[in-house]
């Protein structure tokens, strides 16, 4: 059992929420978002 409580840690638990963050983020929000960004950025350098 102590790896379990080691398991749900506080920074353990964020890691795990910033994954999760992540995962969704990548596959609904971020990922347009971010080649959005990234395709002006290369306009600009042209």
């Amino acid at each position: 059992m102590t790896t379990l409580r080691r398991f749900a840690s506080p920074p353990t638990r964020l890691m795990i929420l910033v994954a999760t963050l992540a995962a969704l983020g990548t596959a609904g929000f971020v990922y347009p978002a971010d080649r959005t960004v990234v395709g002006e950025l290369w306009s600009q350098d042209g």
